[in-house]
C-alpha cells in the first residue's frame, strides 16, 4: 500500500504489503482478484475490477467463470473469453486498458506477494479461497506468515483506491480476494473529474464513461455461438405465442419472469430486518418504500403475473412467457398454471453440444489440461456455468420483463440490454421509464401485496412511513402506473 494510505490511517497494512515482494525488474502491472458468489455476481464484480485496473494503470487479468459450492457440489472453471468475447475486448480497449485472461498471465510465472482481502459493507461476510488454490496462484491463507492482508478503507471512491494503493508500483502483481461491492461509481453517473483514459487521436475521455461504454460492454458481449443460440430460443420462444393468419408463425411478445427461491428466502428474511432497524442502507429502504418484494407469496406470484399479462394485453401484443428460476418447479405451481412457462430444460441437449464446443480446457502453472487442478475433466464450458449467462441473455432480448429487485440477476439483465445498445445507453443497473420507451421494454419488478386490500399490489394510497417502519395508508403517493417504471437504486 502507498506512502499516501499510510498516512491516511492504514500504516499496518503500508508496512506488510511493502515488504512483501519486490517486483522492480518488469514492465507490465498486473491487477489480480477472485470471482466469488453466484455467476451474476462475478460478472457485477468484472465491472469493479476493470474500474480498478484502468485507476491504478493496470492490466486486468480476467479470472475464470466459476460454478461451485453453495450452487454445485464441486467447483467447475470456464475461461471468461469461451463465453464472452475478451480476444476483441482486448484489442479494442487498449491502450486504455490492457486486458489478460488468467490462462496468459500463469504463463507468466509471477506470483502476488500477499493477498489483500478488503472489508466491503455486503451481505457476503466471507470470501473463498478455492479458485486461487484451483489454479495454484495461492496458498497465503495456509501459511501463518503470509495471510490474507485485510485492509479497511473509509469508501471506494476514486481517490480512496488511488491514495490507498496508487503507490503500489514496485508489486508488478496486485492481488485481492474479491472485488464484489467495492466500487462506488455506479453506472453512467456524475464521472469524476480526475479520472480519465487515453480516448482517439491523443485526446482522453471521461474514465467511468468509458468503463460503461466500452470496457465493460466489450467485455460482457457473447461469443458468437452463444448469441446465436441465446437469440434462437428467444425467437422459438415467440413462435410459440400461435400462428398467424396465414398459416405462418405468429411471432408475439417475448416476455420474460425471473423468480428468486432457495437460499433467498433467509437473505429476504435479513433484507426485510434490515428495513425495520432504523440502521438500513438506503437502497434496501429504497426498495420497500416502493412497495417492492424480495420473497414473494403464492397470492403475489399471482397478482405480478396479472399484471404482466394485462400490460401485454394493453400493448396489443400476445405474450410468450419465458421462465428463469433456481428452483424450476415454481413454474408447476398455481401461479402459473395460466401460463405456459418455457424455461431452458427445453433446450437442454442443443445447450450441452454447444457448450462441448466452446473454449478450451483451464490450464494452471503447471501447463497441463486443467482437471487435476478441480477434478474431472473439464472441456468445453460446463452446463452450470453456461445455462444462467443463456438464462440472462434470453431475457434480455424479452419486451416485457419481470424481476427480482434484490437479485444481480435483475442487474445482468438490465446491463446486456445496455451492452447491446453500447452506441446509445451502455451498461446500466437500471432503465428510466424513457429509456424504456425509447427500446420498446417494459420492465416491472416484483411488488408486495397491498395489506389494505389483497385483491391489489403495493401502489396507489400505500406508502411506506421511515418513522413508523411499516407501510400505512396515505394520500397523494405515486400512482400506481409510473410507480411500475421508476428508476431503480441499486
Amino acid at each position: 500500500v502507498s506512502a499516501e494510505a499510510d498516512a491516511a490511517g492504514f500504516p499496518a497494512a503500508a508496512t506488510a504489503l511493502a515488504g512483501s515482494g519486490d517486483y522492480d525488474g518488469g514492465s507490465e502491472r498486473f491487477l489480480v482478484y477472485s470471482p466469488q458468489f453466484g455467476l451474476s455476481n462475478q460478472l457485477v464484480a468484472l465491472r469493479n475490477a476493470a474500474g480498478w485496473a484502468s485507476l491504478l494503470n493496470r492490466t486486468l487479468v480476467v479470472p475464470h467463470l466459476v460454478q461451485g459450492p453453495p450452487h454445485a457440489p464441486r467447483m467447475r472453471l470456464s475461461e471468461h473469453g469461451a463465453v464472452f468475447d475478451v480476444a476483441s475486448a482486448a484489442r479494442r480497449l487498449a491502450p486504455a486498458l490492457r486486458v489478460v485472461e488468467m490462462r496468459a498471465f500463469l504463463l507468466l510465472g509471477l506470483t502476488p506477494a500477499r493477498l489483500v482481502q478488503l472489508s466491503t459493507n455486503t451481505k457476503f461476510s466471507s470470501v473463498s479461497y478455492d479458485y486461487l488454490d484451483a489454479i495454484r496462484l495461492s496458498g497465503w491463507h495456509q501459511q501463518a506468515d503470509a495471510r490474507p492482508l485485510s485492509i479497511t478503507l473509509p469508501d471506494f471512491g476514486t481517490g480512496t483506491i488511488r491514495r490507498a494503493f496508487g503507490g503500489c508500483a514496485h508489486h508488478r502483481v496486485l492481488a485481492f480476494a474479491s472485488l464484489f461491492g467495492a466500487f462506488d461509481p455506479k453506472p453512467l453517473s456524475r464521472p469524476p473529474p480526475d479520472w480519465l483514459v487515453p480516448a482517439a487521436f491523443g485526446s482522453q475521455m471521461e474514465g467511468l464513461r468509458f468503463l460503461d461504454t466500452r470496457a465493460v460492454p466489450s467485455l460482457l458481449t457473447p461469443v458468437k455461438a452463444v448469441a446465436r443460440i441465446a437469440a434462437d430460443i428467444a425467437a422459438e420462444v415467440q413462435r410459440s405465442a400461435g400462428v398467424g393468419a396465414a398459416g405462418g408463425a405468429a411471432g408475439g411478445a417475448l416476455a420474460c419472469v425471473h423468480v428468486r427461491r432457495g437460499d433467498f428466502e433467509g437473505e429476504c428474511r435479513r433484507y426485510e430486518d434490515e428495513a425495520r432497524s432504523g440502521q438500513a442502507r438506503q437502497w434496501i429502504l429504497s426498495h420497500y418504500e416502493r412497495g417492492l418484494s424480495c420473497w414473494q407469496s403464492e397470492a403475489e406470484l399471482e397478482l405480478n403475473m396479472d399484471v404482466l399479462a394485462a400490460s401485454g394485453a394493453a400493448d396489443g401484443q400476445a405474450l410468450a412467457f419465458y421462465g428463469s428460476s433456481d428452483d424450476p418447479s415454481i413454474f408447476g405451481t398455481a401461479a402459473f398454471r395460466r401460463y405456459k412457462i418455457h424455461q431452458l430444460s427445453g433446450w437442454a441437449e442443443r445447450i450441452r453440444v454447444v457448450g462441448a464446443g466452446l473454449g478450451a480446457a483451464p490450464a494452471g502453472r503447471s501447463g497441463g489440461d486443467g482437471a487435476a487442478l478441480v477434478g474431472g475433466d473439464h472441456t468445453g464450458v460446463p452446463e452450470g456455468i453456461l445455462q444462467p449467462v443463456l438464462d440472462q441473455l434470453v431475457c434480455s432480448l424479452a419486451s416485457h420483463i419481470l424481476l427480482n429487485v434484490f437479485s444481480t440477476f435483475s442487474q445482468l439483465v438490465m446491463g446486456h440490454i445496455g451492452v447491446r445498445r453500447a452506441d446509445r445507453l451502455g451498461f446500466v443497473r437500471s432503465l428510466t421509464p424513457a429509456q424504456q420507451r425509447a427500446l420498446g421494454v417494459h420492465l416491472d419488478f416484483w411488488r408486495r401485496q397491498n395489506p389494505f386490500d389483497h385483491g391489489k399490489l403495493l401502489g396507489i394510497g400505500v406508502a411506506w412511513d421511515r418513522a413508523r417502519l411499516q407501510m400505512v395508508q396515505t394520500a397523494g403517493v405515486v400512482p400506481e402506473t409510473e410507480a411500475a417504471s421508476l428508476p431503480v437504486k441499486f
